[in-house]
């Protein structure tokens, strides 16, 4: 599941069974959001630093991109030492 798939020629697809596998910060973090009326959600995992940030919106209209800024800044203050 959180296994990167590989393309026929071998390269990464950064996609494992519905989670994104890497993040830019952070490339054995996982991540996993959605989009739908009314909510906006995102979640990203670092297995190695025993960390998960989950992030819930009530705003259908937040953009993908803007929640993953959100995330990755939570974590970013999260994993700076």
């Amino acid at each position: 599941m959180t296994t990167s798939l590989k393309t026929t020629d071998g390269k990464s697809t950064h996609y494992g069974l519905a989670w994104i596998v890497g993040l830019s910060q952070h490339p054995e973090g996982i991540w996993h959001g959605g989009v739908q009326p009314g909510a906006t959600t995102a979640i990203a995992m670092i297995p190695q630093k025993d960390l998960s940030v989950v992030v819930l919106t009530n705003l259908g209209t937040l953009g993908g991109g803007e929640i993953d800024r959100v995330t990755g800044r939570i974590i970013s203050i999260l994993t700076t030492n």
